[in-house]
Parts: structure tokens; sequence; C-alpha cells
């Protein structure tokens, strides 16, 4: 009987090791974090929320964009700033506007926070379907949506 009472260790560290394995897998995958983040903004916590949004590389990017779209639209400003030295210009307007974009970003995560808890949480969502409730579509649950397609429709 000593035997079998070491051959179960390793099996169970074995499974142990896969179920490890398993969930560090899912923790990391893209779905996984759009399912915490959407269940941050369902329970109104923008602090959570904000923890799956780069806010910084989001307000670099847009800074740049809004930049490069000003001077495409402007073209006096884009004369002015070649004269200047327009990557060096253009790169220090970019960074001028990070602070006030980081601040609006952090802000709209607010107010879809403060709007986020309508509805159904994904969790009660896939609760749902796991035991075979129909979720009903947006056309569905909004008995409005369907005038904006029918131009006959009175409103």
């Amino acid at each position: 009987m000593p035997g079998r009472t070491a051959r179960w260790p390793l099996p169970a560290a074995s499974l142990l090791l896969v179920v490890l394995v398993a969930w560090y897998y899912l923790i990391g995958t893209p779905q996984y974090s759009v399912y915490r983040l959407t269940g941050a903004l369902h329970d109104r916590d923008a602090t959570g929320a904000e923890r799956f949004i780069d806010v910084n590389r989001v307000a670099q990017s847009a800074s740049d964009v809004i930049v490069v779209d000003y001077l495409t639209r402007e073209p006096r400003a884009a004369k002015a700033l070649e004269a200047l030295g327009q990557g060096g210009a253009r790169a220090t307007a970019a960074r001028a506007l990070e602070p006030l974009v980081a601040s609006r970003v952090r802000a709209e995560i607010k107010k879809m926070a403060d709007r986020g808890g309508s509805g159904r949480s994904p969790r009660s969502r896939a609760t749902a379907q796991t035991f075979g409730s129909r979720t009903p579509t947006t056309a569905e649950a909004r008995p409005d949506s369907g005038r904006a397609s029918n131009p006959t429709a009175p409103g």
C-alpha cells in the first residue's frame, strides 16, 4: 500500500499546473480584459475602468492627430510652423496638448462609468446565456429604434 499513496501527488500537481496555466492564459486575453472593462463600467467604477485604458498613450496619439489635422485645415499656421522648423514645432504643440487631452479622456471614462449602470451587466448576460435565457437585441430592447429607418412614421 505505500506505493499507492506515493502516486497521487504527481497527478494532482500536474492537474494544478494545468489549471494555473489555463487561468494565466485566460486572464491575459483581450476578451477577458474587455469583459473586466465592461464590468467596471457597469459597476460605475471609473478608476477600475481606467486601469484597462492607457490614457497617456491615447492622449499622445490624439494630440498628434489633432495637431496634424489643424495644420492641414489651417495652411497659414502650417506655413508659420514651416518657418520655425515644422517637425519640432509640431511635436511641441502635440506635447502641449497632451495634458488637456488626457484630462478629457479621463472625463469621458468617468462619464461612461456614470452612465454604465443601465441595462444588464456582462456577468448577468453570460449567466442568462448559460442557463438558456434569451437576451433581447438592441432593436427589441428599444421600441422606438425602428422609427429612424421608416421615413413615413410620425416623430
